[in-house]
């Protein structure tokens, strides 16, 4: 009976469709409906279009019969009993947010437009009888690297776009701007004199000049990892905190992400931001926002049933933010008053219009024709004050760009403020002065929950393609990711001041990436290649500074830095990662980021067959499980083997490990099998490897926990169960071909299989590895090669099966794992948006497949009343669920078709990819509604998946040493283990005697299975022991609570809800006195 109220509106829809009578009754309901209902009526606006006012009643209705349902569903699912353990306090509840952007995409009929920038062919404007005011906010989009590197654009147009503003606003102080991207303004900061510097901390302090966002760069908000979004804030709030203290950043500014996350939104609550401005939005949702005058809205996170995380956000209604498209609806006109372009590269503008000088013979004219648009524009707004962007890419570079922009507009201003018949008040602006002067109305706004993906600007063209592009990039970001959070945790528990600078360069190169044009592979080769080696050259310092910590750690005086090798490691940034041979007696020292105990699965590379591996723990040794493989990667010796071992490990430590040559107790070998798979003399040996003739082998099956079946002529994954449930499975490698580029996804059709087979007729070579440790599956097809592998053991690390993937493409196309299964999850797929939250959707056919194929920052999974299967990722992809039962992941792409949106060059990426896959499989201990139903309840991982997914994307980092013949070290632990719902976000290194502390609170499906680790109360109590703790502001611009010693009370930390980040000030009080 959960669902009963849905009833209603079965009934009704029913009786439209069967009877003439029943049509009559449902008229007069709706009817009783919508005189009894102010809901409605306020819906409906004076001048709106009738289509889009009935569309909008619709939607009311529906909601309103929906309340019915939900009234059940927020008692029933957060009281029910059933099914949930004790101790799991996550609830399920239906989120009460006016707008729900996923019911918008079901109603929304998303047709073409009218023409290319045609959003909205019909516009009333605002009656001249209502005031209007204008601000007019001149601002120059600046791509750290797209078309040519981010030091090439500073070089070329950024020194000067700076420059030329800047003498501008000091000549003319009713003329203002903003700057977004910091990490050039502190390249264009450190070489002004004092006295400009002085002069512009002046503009700053008075608002004519205003920094919005403050971040680093403007962030992808698809492939990027929540953690990314608040390290590039970070950089840039930092930087703005030492040089220009007097920076108050009240607004955010993302005008050219491809698609947008309420994640973004949340972290800029969390910044401190009042309002923001985005602008890449589908055209269908921009026009029902803007015919529904709802382009402002208080965005809320999808798990928030308070209204806690509202932020104000708008949304730019039209096609782009440049000038030409930003005055009002009409493109024409708008383009005539690009003044940025009237002595240089002037646009074509449609209908003979041009860009004229503002004159005293034209100056009534083109009043009246501007004030028009910008009342047009109003019209889609809920109060009588609009903005609009005066600027571009790059733009104001040249004195007389600025200079065309102020002596054009200033008489037009001048002329409208004096004219009372038109009413109107405009000025030069800022963002923050629109969102004030816009608040200045106490319009209530409505609240929304939801994505903005996947972004189309016209038609069809939807940009999912970037979701993959340059997927080798992808992977090295989150390498360096996961590399400079260990670094940084390590570091701020063992400073090394003398290596700070270089903590300094990884961390602005890693924020540098997440850049809209970097993170996303959209720009050109050599841009491309350039970030490489920057990231390249990040890890590596992060990687000398590890060693540095790690050599006071040890003590090691006779030992040099040089001495610590990582395990493994990449020779240049566009390699692949490759195992460094372990030869004779050496240290391992395994780094855990993690703050919990547990076991993380490792492998090092040794030069033969006779090595074993012991914990040497607080001068004792201790068993490791471990077992040798043979090595088999295309870069290894004939001799080589693999060393696979379990180590347990403390949170937050440094625990050493050797390897030792042992001809009499040696490790363990693993059983090999060969399908037609080939081996060196040595390895078939040492292994006495068993080859089996694919015409009489039989299905492969490995794992315990986890099992998993394969076929053994085509190495297809065909099964995998656990816990007495199996999900029957079909894996495909199909690529998508088309006339998709960089940014779009424009396939022809379905997607083709890729043949498994060879030309000369061999299958796949298969090779099986079995062992007490590990068993593995290699399956080497053409530009793709796959290993799963299922660990043993008794905890988390055995609930799972990693599939590594190399893939090389020498084709056009989309590759996509496609995995068939029996899950019935109808038309449903859920995936994370940046790691924090999870999103539903629902496969539409009217968006086609391009549209239907979804960011995969970190885990997508499908999922029906019984059981669930999660794919869980180290690196960012697209995903979809095109047909039932199924899920594409798109794991590499190339192109060689310029696909129109800015970058011409062909994507001639050929890089051998590496890329991780974890998959789980999970039992609801209870029967739960289907996918359908929940579509609108907040979905969680569970705790196990959220464990498997904390250890792939920090696996932990190991350097190796030679080994000494005496030294003593003891285990290293510098945290309490932290309770099973929490998250370390990161330590990060402030001062010598201080950190800045960020968790998040973890929410889990408490309908799922659970793990054993200690409750958070527990764990807060450790950490309280630790450390000075005052909780405080993310960003240092913001002001800290008060507190006092005297009252402890406060410093207790707030209530703190599942989903939730937290920052706490920390102090090292040993150091502090020190």
């Amino acid at each position: 009976n959960e669902y009963k109220s849905y009833l209603s509106i079965g009934v009704m829809k029913t009786l439209l469709k069967l009877t003439a009578t029943g049509t009559l009754l449902c008229c007069i309901t709706l009817l009783t409906i919508y005189y009894r209902s102010p809901t409605i009526q306020k819906q409906v606006s004076p001048g709106e279009p009738q289509h889009v006012a009935t569309r909008n009643i619709e939607g009311v209705v529906e909601e309103l019969l929906v309340n019915r349902a939900e009234a059940y569903l927020k008692k029933d699912l957060t009281d029910r009993p059933a099914g949930r353990p004790p101790g799991c306090s996550t609830p399920h509840f239906y989120n009460s947010a006016d707008i729900k952007v996923s019911n918008l995409v079901d109603k929304l009929e998303f047709l073409p437009l009218e023409g290319e920038s045609n959003i909205f062919p019909e516009v009333v404007p605002l009656p001249e009888s209502e005031p209007l005011e204008v601000f007019l906010v001149p601002h120059s989009h600046l791509d750290p690297g797209w078309l040519t590197t981010y030091e090439g654009y500073y070089k070329e147009k950024v020194q000067y776009i700076f420059t030329w503003l800047y003498i501008y606003a000091s000549e003319h102080p009713d003329f203002k701007f903003i700057i977004a991207e910091i990490s050039y303004l502190k390249l264009w900061w450190e070489e002004q004199d004092d006295d400009i510097i002085k002069d512009m901390k002046r503009m700053i302090q008075s608002g004519q000049v205003e920094i919005v966002q403050g971040g680093w760069v403007q962030n992808d908000e698809a492939n990027t990892h929540y953690f990314a979004m608040i390290h590039q804030m970070l950089d840039g709030h930092y930087w703005l905190k030492k040089n220009i203290p007097e920076a108050v950043i009240k607004s955010g500014w993302a005008i050219d992400p491809f698609g947008l996350s309420p994640s973004m939104a949340y972290v800029n609550k969390l910044f401190g931001i009042k309002g923001m401005h985005v602008n890449r939005v589908h055209y269908s949702l921009k026009q029902y926002l803007g015919y529904t005058k709802n382009l402002n809205f208080n965005w809320r996170q999808s798990w928030d049933k308070s209204g806690s995380t509202d932020i104000h956000a708008h949304i730019g209604p039209f096609f782009a933010y440049a000038s030409r498209f930003s005055c009002g609806p009409d493109y024409e006109v708008c383009c005539a008053f690009d003044f940025r372009n009237l002595r240089h590269s002037p646009y074509s503008c449609k209908e003979g219009a041009h860009v004229e000088r503002t004159t005293d013979a034209n100056v009534e004219r083109r009043a009246k024709q501007i004030t028009k648009q910008w009342r047009k524009k109003a019209a889609l707004h809920s109060a009588p004050v609009v903005f609009a962007e005066i600027g571009d890419d790059f733009e104001y570079s040249l004195k007389e760009q600025v200079e065309d922009v102020y002596d054009n507009y200033k008489p037009l201003m001048e002329y409208i403020n004096n004219n009372k018949e038109l009413n109107v008040k405009v000025k030069f602006g800022t963002i923050s002065e629109y969102f004030e002067a816009f608040e200045s109305h106490k319009k209530k706004l409505p609240s929304l929950t939801g994505d903005f993906f996947t972004y189309a600007d016209r038609d069809f063209d939807y940009w999912s393609a970037y979701y993959t592009s340059r997927a080798f990039y992808k992977n090295l970001d989150r390498e360096l990711e996961s590399h400079l959070r260990l670094t940084e945790i390590f570091y701020s528990v063992e400073p090394r001041p003398e290596l700070l600078s270089d903590l300094e360069s990884a961390r602005r190169v890693l924020s540098l990436f997440q850049h809209h044009d970097g993170i996303t592979g959209t720009s050109m080769s050599k841009v491309v290649d350039d970030y490489g080696n920057k990231l390249f050259n990040a890890y590596n310092n992060c990687t000398k500074i590890l060693t540095g910590i790690l050599h006071r750690a040890i003590n090691y005086e006779n030992a040099y830095p040089d001495s610590f090798l990582p395990v493994t490691r990449r020779f240049n940034f566009n390699s692949l990662p490759t195992k460094t041979p372990q030869e004779g007696h050496r240290d391992l020292y395994l780094f855990n980021s993690l703050p919990r105990k547990l076991v993380l699965p490792q492998a090092v590379r040794v030069t033969g067959v006779e090595f074993k591996v012991e914990a040497t723990i607080d001068g004792g040794t201790n068993h490791v499980s471990q077992q040798l493989e043979p090595d088999v990667s295309k870069d290894a010796d004939t001799n080589y083997a693999i060393l696979a071992f379990l180590p347990t490990v403390k949170p937050i430590s440094i625990t050493r490990y050797s390897t030792r040559v042992n001809k009499e107790i040696a490790t363990t070998r693993a059983a090999v099998t060969s399908i037609g798979f080939k081996l060196s003399p040595y390895h078939m040996e040492k292994f006495s490897v068993k080859s089996i003739p694919r015409e009489t082998c039989s299905d492969i099956m490995i794992g315990s926990e986890f099992r998993a079946t394969f076929s053994c002529q085509t190495g297809r994954l065909t099964s995998v169960s656990r816990g007495g449930v199996t999900v029957r499975t079909m894996m495909s490698i199909v690529i998508f071909k088309g006339n998709s580029g960089v940014y779009l996804f424009r396939p022809e059709g379905p997607a083709t299989a890729q043949t498994i087979i060879y030309e000369n007729g061999d299958f796949p070579p298969i090779l099986v590895v079995k062992g007490h440790v590990r068993d593995r599956v290699i399956v080497q097809y053409p530009n793709v090669e796959l290993t799963y592998t299922i660990i043993h053991g008794k905890g988390v690390e055995a609930s799972y099966m990693d599939i590594d993937i190399v893939t090389r493409l020498y084709e056009d196309g989309e590759l996509s794992l496609r995995l068939e299964t029996d899950i019935q999850n109808g038309d449903s797929i859920f995936t994370d948006l940046n790691g924090m939250s999870i999103q539903h959707h629902r496969y539409r056919e009217k968006l086609q497949v391009q549209g239907n194929i979804f960011p995969m920052p970190t885990l997508a999974f499908i999922q029906d009343t019984q059981k669930r299967l999660t794919f869980l990722t180290d690196s960012p992809h697209g995903v979809g669920s095109l047909n039932p039962g199924w899920i594409d992941i798109i794991i590499a792409n190339k192109w060689s078709v310029y696909d129109k949106r800015g970058n011409p060059e062909p994507e001639k990426e050929t890089l051998p990819t590496p890329s991780k896959l974890r998959v789980t499989l999970e039992t609801f201990n209870s029967k739960t509604p289907s996918s359908k139903k929940l579509g609108y309840l907040t979905e969680y991982l569970s705790e196990e998946a959220s464990l498997a997914q904390q250890s792939l994307l920090n696996p932990g980092f190991i350097l190796s040493a030679p080994s000494p013949s005496s030294l003593p070290f003891r285990l290293r632990q510098y945290m309490k283990e932290f309770g099973r719902d929490e998250e370390l976000v990161n330590l990060r290194y402030v001062s010598p005697s201080s950190a800045l502390l960020i968790r998040r609170k973890l929410g889990f499906n408490c309908n799922l299975p659970r793990s054993t680790l200690p409750s958070a109360e527990e764990a807060r109590l450790f950490l309280r022991e630790q450390f000075s703790m005052v909780e405080g502001p993310l960003s240092p611009l913001q002001t800290r609570p008060a507190t006092s010693e005297e009252d402890p009370l406060l410093n207790e930390p707030s209530p703190w809800q599942p989903m939730e980040i937290r920052t706490d000030h920390v102090t090292f009080p040993s150091r502090e006195r020190a």
